[in-house]
């Protein structure tokens, strides 16, 4: 794997925080107010989102800092001096007393699980004792690196019915739907996106939302990508293939990045009125606490209508808790189970209930889709190959994402808090613990034949 870039305009992604905070914004002050009454007491120039077309501004209109006007939150860069957030939480109308919430800006990551690996053996043994699971049921060669999952479809699609047969039909395609997929951008020159309408945004100094790392372009193929593959002989791995696809670029083409980054790319989504918002990303959680940050913005999308979708983090047995932004009550996180349908050994669990739990599970082991050429993220694909496998709960979240445009499409009702709902109501129940895999494997909606 490429050696990973610490450090992007001047920002530090080698550990947890990157040395920015983030604020939600009092509700009593306007963004207009808050940004003089930033400006006068610390002395930073802030910039406004509503101020660019769309509400896509770059990083590099944000020296000191930024507020998301339709999230009601601040990006702020101290340059260093921890001086001014301790002034700005005591200035009066805009402080802590005055109803903002402050947090330090972490630095989350692209949630691929072959990293994990290392410690699969341990795992199957944790999870057997554990979750009394055969053994065997396990130890498949579901595993293993291929470069083709199965003619005609992947196991994925069959197992959550999007691809269905007998008696009933798929006759939903996500059409009319906005999906929104943050993540490492998407490779717009492979052929089964090249002549796709996709509206884009790069939110990642001074890099474009061509994907040199790999993660995005799999991830979007899955959750929205075309019905067929270009290249013959090869299975449908595309769920919601008729969706409005927008992708915004939030980590970097190491597969790292910054809080402020998504939720610039989340306030985008919502500028765009995106229906779903996919993000196959995260850090490590080892207490209960979860960001009231992004707590603040997942509710503010699903009062629009929109629903944010997240990976629940592959870090199971070392670090099992769901991740940060996933384990936000308001924020669906999603588990990963093999096609034996037994939550895979790498994905997180609900461990601090009824915040940081499981909310719904997918398909997320050897999972067949897209990639981008060349690509330096992956691990065990070749960097010349424009497909392939990969393992992790950011498998699975585009699955549900994609789904949940199918869902969203069937009844216009079906928007924010209903369409979650529906999601999960509609889950296959698993034999297995709800903090494993939440309400179920995620399945389509289907209709029956009309009868001759």
């Amino acid at each position: 794997m490429a050696k990973k870039q610490t450090k992007i305009k001047g920002i530090d992604l080698s550990g947890q925080y990157t040395g920015r905070y983030l604020m939600i914004l009092p509700e009593k002050l306007s963004p207009a107010n808050s940004i003089k009454s930033i400006q006068r007491s610390i002395g930073l120039q802030m910039a406004n989102s509503r101020d660019f077309a769309g509400d896509a501004f770059t990083a590099n209109d944000i020296q000191d800092g930024i507020i998301l006007d339709r999230l009601g939150i601040a990006i702020i860069n101290t340059h260093g001096d921890e001086a001014m957030m301790k002034t700005l939480s005591k200035t009066r109308g805009i402080g802590v007393r005055s109803g903002a919430i402050m947090e330090r800006e972490r630095v989350v990551r692209a949630l691929e699980s072959a990293e994990y690996m290392k410690g699969y053996n341990a795992a199957i043994r944790e999870m057997k004792s554990k979750m009394g699971i055969d053994l065997k049921q396990i130890q498949s060669d579901s595993f293993a690196v291929s470069k083709v999952l199965s003619q005609g479809n992947t196991w994925g699609l069959t197992k959550t019915r999007v691809v269905i047969d007998g008696e009933f039909i798929q006759k939903y395609t996500g059409k009319g739907i906005k999906v929104c997929v943050l993540d490492t951008g998407i490779d717009l020159n492979h052929p089964d996106f090249k002549n796709r309408a996709i509206e884009t945004k790069s939110f990642v100094p001074n890099q474009t939302v061509q994907d040199a790392h790999g993660h995005g372009t799999h991830c979007a193929g899955t959750a929205v990508g075309i019905l067929n593959p270009t290249k013959s002989g090869l299975p449908r791995y595309s769920v919601a293939h008729e969706a409005n696809l927008f992708v915004g670029k939030v980590l970097s083409n190491e597969g790292s990045g910054a809080d402020g980054w998504i939720l610039g790319g989340i306030n985008w989504a919502l500028a765009n009125k995106c229906e779903v918002i996919s993000m196959s990303l995260g850090g490590d959680m080892d207490t209960a606490d979860f960001s009231q940050v992004y707590e603040s913005a997942a509710n503010i999308a699903l009062s629009k209508g929109s629903l944010i979708i997240a990976a629940a983090g592959n870090s199971f047995p070392s670090s099992p808790a769901v991740n940060h932004p996933a384990n936000c009550p308001s924020i669906m996180a999603v588990g990963a189970v093999n096609d034996s349908m037994v939550k895979a050994s790498f994905s997180c669990i609900g461990k601090f209930p009824p915040a940081g739990k499981v909310d719904i599970a997918g398909p997320g082991v050897q999972i067949f889709s897209s990639v981008s050429k060349p690509h330096k993220g992956l691990s065990g694909i070749d960097a010349t190959e424009i497909y392939g496998n990969l393992n992790g709960t950011s498998m699975a979240t585009p699955h549900v994402a994609g789904i949940a445009a199918l869902h969203a499409q069937q009844r216009k009702t079906r928007r924010g808090n209903l369409l979650w709902q529906r999601l999960v109501t509609t889950a296959l129940p698993l034999n297995q613990t709800v903090s494993s895999v939440g309400a179920g494997l995620v399945q389509a909606p289907y209709t029956k034949k009309a009868r001759r």
